[in-house]
């Protein structure tokens, strides 16, 4: 299993992995799996420039708004076995929700765990101690890469989380240009 972004230092380990780091590691590693499975590019677009939209965020508060608004197109939710109506969905139309669904259904698990896993770390850094949280994100890093290897699928340069350090912005990281980092959003 490949390992990322651990450090020694007087035998302690150091993790310098930020949330927005972390976050475009996981989209990109998602690119991947498009491109490998060889699904179409534009039916991505909706989904992809919704989660890019993490790497502009510059505070805790927009992370939150992020999570809270576009984390409603994470395939759990949409997946989820009751009416649209009742899942009180605030920045997704009903049109949008019946797409992804239909989309998701053909999705290969892999992307489908990525995209949940993605608002799962947004949503646990609130209020987290950040070494603790470079930890675990470090830990759901190696997780992905290992399941890239076993599929033969590329990982993407690690170059991406070195741009968003933890010590940046109080553990979020620097904003990162997503039209700079991804292979398949469009402007």
């Amino acid at each position: 299993m490949t390992k990322l972004i651990l450090y020694m230092k007087d035998n302690k380990i150091f993790f310098s992995v930020s949330v927005l780091g972390g976050s475009a590691f996981f989209i990109r590693s998602m690119e991947e799996c498009i491109k490998y499975y060889q699904l179409d590019y534009k039916e991505w677009q909706f989904i992809l420039s919704r989660l890019w939209k993490v790497v502009d965020c510059r505070n805790y508060d927009s992370l939150s708004q992020w999570d809270e608004l576009d984390g409603e197109i994470v395939p759990s939710v949409i997946m989820e076995n009751i009416p649209y109506e009742k899942k009180e969905l605030q920045a997704t139309s009903e049109d949008e929700h019946d797409l992804l669904k239909k989309l998701y259904l053909k999705t290969p698990r892999l992307i489908l765990d990525i995209i949940n896993e993605l608002f799962t770390m947004a949503s646990s850094i609130i209020g987290s101690d950040f070494d603790q949280f470079s930890l675990w994100m470090v830990e759901r890093i190696n997780k992905l890469t290992h399941k890239l290897e076993v599929e033969n699928i590329p990982i993407p340069e690690t170059s991406i989380l070195e741009r968003s350090k933890i010590k940046d912005n109080n553990g979020l990281g620097c904003t990162l240009d997503k039209y700079e980092i991804s292979q398949l959003l469009i402007k």
